[in-house]
């Protein structure tokens, strides 16, 4: 009877760790978008810059977990290309792991003194694990991200992955402007959302959109947004003829004069 229990106990172990397995592989599988986020100032916010400014730098990086194939992880040199920019949005950020390393948007912000804010789109193992991110010197009065469609109404056009929207107001001289970053799919559904962030630009008064849009300039959506509203194209104003046909990273501006800017590649990204 003895060796009967002893059977049965391991049985029931075994079920139980598969089960429990089984329960945290769903949780990592599992991908259902975070619900939105509000405050009112971005982490280590104390390091903005205060007094008056004529002009502020601004850029967008898809900072691709901020991988290299031959040197591995690169947050130092990501860290290092940011260090003159006011403003930074970076797309595909990793969040916290399980073993406490701090998420890259805190790791890199840390390095050039900036606040920070991490967007995480999903939270697998009960840990954010990748989304986007905003770095600042500047003052920031609110911020609030929240997911995108991922799915177009009346079709059956379904994205593969969830994605969020970083909406922040900024001040500028004591004037707010509000500064937009995002990373869209590559799938079908990417023309709706697109034309969501659009949509959601349009409104803003002053502004910046940030983001790697997964977008070239002859998709039709957007060379029909751009043809109506011209000038907003902050990288296509400067380099003209020499911008980059293929590029999909934008910066769009509203009621800002854009001096100088380009685009350059690095190994550190995709």
């Amino acid at each position: 009877m003895q060796c009967l229990n002893q059977k049965w106990m391991k049985i029931l172990l075994g079920t139980l760790v598969s089960a429990l397995l089984l329960h945290s592989a769903a949780v990592y599988y599992l991908d259902t978008p975070l619900p939105a986020k509000s405050g009112t100032t971005l982490n280590s916010s104390s390091l903005v810059r205060s007094g008056e400014q004529s002009s502020f730098r601004v850029s967008t990086f898809n900072i691709q977990r901020a991988k290299s194939s031959k040197d591995g992880t690169r947050v130092g040199l990501v860290a290092k290309i940011l260090e003159d920019d006011d403003i930074a949005g970076l797309q595909e950020v990793l969040g916290d792991s399980l073993w406490g390393q701090e998420n890259q948007a805190q790791q890199i912000a840390e390095k050039e003194n900036m606040g920070w804010l991490f967007a995480p789109v999903r939270r697998p193992w009960y840990k954010p694990e990748l989304g986007n991110a905003l770095l600042g010197r500047m003052e920031v009065t609110s911020w609030q991200y929240r997911p995108i469609p991922n799915d177009e109404p009346g079709t059956s056009v379904v994205g593969k992955k969830h994605r969020n929207l970083i909406r922040a107001e900024f001040l500028l001289n004591d004037k707010p402007f509000t500064v937009l970053n995002t990373h869209l799919e590559r799938s079908d559904v990417r023309s709706y959302q697109l034309q969501y962030v659009l949509d959601q630009f349009s409104d803003i008064e002053r502004g910046l959109l940030l983001g790697d849009l997964n977008t070239r300039r002859d998709d039709a959506r957007l060379s029909n947004w751009l043809s109506n509203n011209p000038g907003v194209d902050a990288i296509g104003t400067v380099l003209d003829e020499k911008d980059i046909p293929y590029r999909v990273d934008w910066i769009l501006v509203k009621g800002f004069e854009v001096i100088d800017g380009g685009a350059k590649y690095y190994k550190v990204s995709d």
